[in-house]
């Protein structure tokens, strides 16, 4: 029987790669929400599930810290997973010509001083893989991802 590890994105998402480097003998499972993916660990429905408590740039991730005593889970194992994220347009962007940048908070936050150096809007999303989607669908040169 496959055994299944939940976690909080679209595929292609950052959660999704430390899954896949962490438990590679296991089935990621993507959810809309941290707490979806606690959830589906706490109820069986997945095996495992993955969640960031923190980062080395902008810090714990607070939301995960306020849903964990609602929790009847507990810290199994830790992954150390690099990231490197790129800004992404489509394919008539330019930097000029850029409005705004969508990612997930905790994205956003490690990035936030090039967000204010290049003058963009930020807009918070679910996730990276998710956000860089949706710029590549809406085919906007105005507006980028950061994943």
């Amino acid at each position: 029987m496959t055994k299944s590890i939940a976690y909080q994105g679209v595929r292609g998402a950052y959660s999704e790669q430390a899954c896949k480097s962490a438990f590679p003998d296991y089935t990621p499972v993507a959810c809309e929400s941290f707490q979806e993916a606690m959830w589906m660990a706490e109820s069986e429905d997945a095996d495992l599930a993955m969640i960031p408590l923190e980062n080395s740039t902008a810090g714990r991730v607070e939301e995960i810290y306020r849903l964990i005593p609602r929790m009847k889970l507990h810290v199994i194992a830790e992954h150390f997973e690099p990231v490197t994220h790129c800004l992404l347009g489509t394919g008539n962007a330019t930097l000029e010509r850029l409005e705004s940048v969508a990612s997930h908070p905790q994205a956003l936050a490690q990035c936030h001083n090039t967000i204010q150096r290049l003058g963009l809007q930020a807009i918070a999303k679910l996730d990276t893989a998710g956000a860089a989607r949706e710029v590549a669908l809406e085919g906007d040169p105005a507006k980028g991802a950061i994943a």
